[in-house]
């Protein structure tokens, strides 16, 4: 089958982008494995006319607008390989077969978060716990918030959670801090523990509290992640040379 266009990622970013191309009469296809990342999340905030929804509804809507288009495909498939050969792309799919490609536009939009290895992480993530504060923080205003932050991101996260709340701790997970960003923080009232984390107590999904390496326990109400993201499948754009 020959394409203009292939798309990882079936989610709002990858729909958008196979609605403009489409649109423009290229021949597209959206390889989507259904384990969006943003799954776990019960409602989806800042898409304006669709606040508020699921994002199954969201990628239900998305789907449905597509649906018009005849250049635009969406398959349920995991990509196992792309190989590229004399300025085409071979893409291998989960269910058997190559899509060969002629141009050399390839958009990689699947990403998944990547959690510290918490007990109890997954448990609160997505329901009390997130990485967004545009996305979530109107839920978690004025509460008492914990920021997991095992990188130097600590003090720009910091900055925008101050908009949420006056209530924020930011914990390190064992990961040592900048001294200026530590000072700075401390300026503003923002205690920094730099204790690791044993684990998260919660009732259904409610953040209660996390229990650290030297046994304290420290009351917490919600909180946000300061993480990277990375592709659920990063083997692809290395096996294209790209970085």
């Amino acid at each position: 089958m020959l394409l203009d266009c292939a798309i990882i990622g079936g989610g709002p970013a990858g729909l958008s982008a196979a609605l403009v191309v489409g649109r423009g009469r290229k021949q597209v296809i959206v390889f989507d494995n259904e384990l969006p990342r943003n799954r776990v999340t019960q409602e989806s905030h800042g898409f304006i006319t669709n606040d508020g929804m699921t994002p199954f509804e969201i990628r239900q809507a998305g789907e449905a607008d597509l649906q018009k288009y005849p250049h635009i495909q969406i398959k349920r498939s995991q990509i196992v390989d792309i190989q590229k050969e004399r300025g085409k792309l071979y893409v291998t799919n989960t269910r058997g077969g190559c899509i060969r490609r002629k141009k050399k536009s390839f958009w990689q939009l699947d990403l998944q978060d990547i959690l510290p290895e918490i007990e109890g992480i997954h448990d609160v993530y997505g329901k009390t716990l997130f990485s967004c504060p545009f996305c979530d923080g109107w839920e978690l205003k004025e509460k008492a918030l914990a920021l997991i932050a095992e990188n130097q991101r600590a003090l720009h996260m910091a900055k925008l959670l101050s908009n949420w709340t006056k209530d924020l701790i930011v914990f390190t997970n064992g990961h040592m801090l900048a001294e200026e960003d530590k000072t700075l923080l401390t300026a503003h009232s923002i205690q920094v523990i730099d204790v690791p984390i044993v684990s998260i107590d919660h009732d259904n999904g409610q953040l209660r509290s996390l229990q650290l390496a030297n046994g304290e326990i420290v009351n917490r109400e919600g909180g946000f992640l300061s993480q990277v993201n990375s592709s659920s499948q990063p083997h692809l754009p290395k096996s294209l040379a790209v970085k």
